[in-house]
């Protein structure tokens, strides 16, 4: 079997006390039901051909006044911040994005339709603002995550 189409296989190793300090201030940004958005800028590792590992090098979870728009259907950073986020953390070439989002409600998380555009959208505007090419990889979070690079 041809296993040259294969998607690579993606670790993310982030140390229990990291996740817990992340979740903590993610779930602690929401004032109600509304969408709030974390990231954590992350070293690459190439481990094989097939294989890569993300460990986190730091992780930013935004003030509300750092939002434009914020609501339980979705949000939209400040222009400045976005501004902010690129040129502190990857302006420099050497870390890629994860960036975790929390969706409304009790449900299993899901990546929505709204998602699947607007990462697209992020994923191509952030390999056309850099010289070196970022990946993106989004999670989506409440009391449990789904990933997907």
């Amino acid at each position: 079997m041809n296993n040259s189409h294969q998607s690579p296989q993606i670790y993310l190793h982030i140390p229990p006390a990291t996740w817990n300090s992340f979740r903590q201030a993610m779930l602690n940004a929401r004032k109600s039901n509304e969408e709030v958005i974390g990231f954590l800028f992350c070293q690459r590792h190439q481990i094989s051909k097939r294989q890569v590992r993300y460990f986190p090098q730091v992780w930013v979870v935004p003030a509300p006044d750092c939002y434009e728009h914020q609501s339980a259907s979705g949000l939209v950073l400040k222009e400045e911040f976005h501004l902010y986020l690129l040129e502190n953390y990857l302006s420099q070439g050497k870390l890629d994005v994860v960036h975790v989002h929390t969706h409304a409600g009790q449900e299993t998380p899901s990546f929505s339709g709204v998602d699947n555009r607007c990462e697209s959208e992020y994923a191509r505007f952030l390999n056309s603002r850099f010289s070196q090419k970022h990946r993106l990889i989004s999670g989506v979070f409440d009391e449990s995550i789904d990933f997907r690079f």
